[in-house]
């Protein structure tokens, strides 16, 4: 992605630290409706963010309970 200004990249790199924040939180509270919610959204970000999250939960939870 080109960014025509540095300080883009650094404001796009907070708000995907930010969603990144509530997934977690979602995640950790087991809150499946943000997710699915989060899963259907039209946001193209969010639903990144959603779903490598969950991903690497999957992996860690995976690795920790039957490693």
């Amino acid at each position: 992605m080109k960014y025509s200004k540095p300080h883009e990249f650094v404001t796009e790199a907070i708000e995907e630290s930010n969603l990144t924040k509530q997934v977690d939180a979602a995640i950790r509270s087991e809150n499946n409706n943000f997710i699915v919610q989060a899963l259907l959204s039209d946001d193209a970000k969010l639903v990144k963010v959603v779903h490598r999250r969950v991903h690497l939960f999957c992996d860690m939870k995976s690795t920790l309970c039957y490693g």
